[in-house]
């Protein structure tokens, strides 16, 4: 209470919170979890029709909730210059991030289908996080695009009863999906709970629409369950299931409300090594995440220190040297309406942040990043 209490109003990502408020994953490895269900993607992108691709690209962006479920503990913030990049043969897709921003905090993504379906996506996350008596709001900003250049903003995620009460998560407000190729768009609602039983945690409803604005069809959902898709017009009506949430593991209430595949983020795959096929600045490799994941929160709280303590000097030295940070794999682009919401920002991949594709000899890319941990 006493930590809650100072900083009542303050933004989150400014806070020097106890190390047992997060969970042991970084914020970079909590944003590729919007990329499980990928497999929505590789459907929109075999679709018949743009209409078609719509509802799957819809029903992708109701996935990207569906590991808020029992997750009431904050990500470690990122360090500037910490990336982080997953490879998933059996999903046919590759990720890269990177934080390019530390105030603001910045997270860009960048996401490919490495199979026939041939999908990118894109997108870049600037959390704004306050506290606010009863509750902690999260607006994630930002947006993405992929395949036929849909774009969308994501609504605002609240942890309710800080103080007092048992801990839940909900996502509300009102979001567009929109095909910048065509006009076509998806109305999205993201209901409020209520008490009075007219809407659960995780309900959403949503219309897709020609740009002529004829109904195509319509959207029931729950980010924590499924997404159901019904078409308008003749033949239409009887619902299609498009998603199925994967079943949570019996204990997850143990691991942090972890997914199974949040689970997998922080292992280090077959035949990773240290500067030669995995970044020396990828996420697995900070000391503070691993050692709590290990349950050693002393010696975490320590190392998450002396790192903080190392970013602040080496701010301190560039700004005296009058130097400003670039990052090394995205680079910040001119706002472009045919690539995202109008006058978001946006990041563009610079490309070589992975030994997938970076080079021939990825030991020798790795020289360029900057020793952060």
């Amino acid at each position: 209470w006493k930590v809650i209490k100072a900083n009542m109003g303050k933004d989150m990502s400014k806070i020097a919170f106890p190390i047992e408020f997060n969970e042991p994953l970084s914020a970079l490895q909590r944003v590729s979890e919007d990329f499980e269900y990928t497999e929505l993607l590789d459907a929109a992108a075999a679709a018949p029709s743009c209409l078609d691709r719509m509802a799957f690209v819809a029903a992708f962006v109701i996935s990207t909730y569906s590991s808020l479920a029992g997750r009431t503990r904050k990500p470690f913030n990122p360090l500037l210059g910490e990336t982080f990049e997953m490879r998933r043969p059996e999903k046919q897709m590759r990720l890269v991030s990177e934080q390019v921003s530390h105030h603001p905090p910045v997270s860009a993504v960048h996401c490919v289908s490495t199979g026939p379906a041939g999908w990118t996506a894109w997108s870049h996350t600037a959390a704004k996080s306050k506290m606010k008596g009863k509750y902690m709001e999260a607006d994630p900003g930002g947006g993405g695009s992929g395949g036929e250049l849909f774009s969308w903003a994501k609504v605002p995620t609240r942890i309710n009863n800080i103080i007092v009460g048992s801990l839940w998560v909900e996502s509300v407000g009102d979001m567009a999906i929109t095909n910048n190729a065509t006009g076509d768009v998806c109305e999205l609602h993201f209901k409020k709970y209520s008490h009075f039983g007219s809407a659960q945690v995780g309900d959403v409803t949503g219309v897709v629409k020609a740009a002529s604005g004829e109904v195509f069809g319509t959207l029931v959902a729950n980010w924590n369950d499924q997404v159901k898709f019904a078409r308008a017009g003749a033949g239409g009506g009887a619902e299609e299931v498009l998603w199925t949430r994967s079943p949570q593991a019996a204990d997850c209430k143990d691991y942090y409300g972890f997914t199974q595949f949040a689970v997998a983020l922080n292992e280090r795959e077959p035949g990773h090594e240290l500067g030669v096929t995995l970044a020396p600045t990828d996420t697995r490799w900070r000391g503070d995440v691993r050692l709590y994941e290990e349950g050693k929160n002393a010696e975490a709280g320590e190392e998450k220190a002396r790192l903080e303590d190392k970013q602040r000097e080496v701010a301190r030295t560039r700004q005296a040297d009058g130097e400003a940070w670039v990052p090394l794999w995205f680079e910040r682009v001119a706002a472009d309406a045919s690539k995202g919401p109008a006058g978001s920002e946006q990041w563009a991949y610079r490309g070589g942040c992975s030994s997938a594709d970076a080079c021939a000899d990825a030991a020798s890319a790795w020289q360029r990043c900057p020793d952060i941990f």
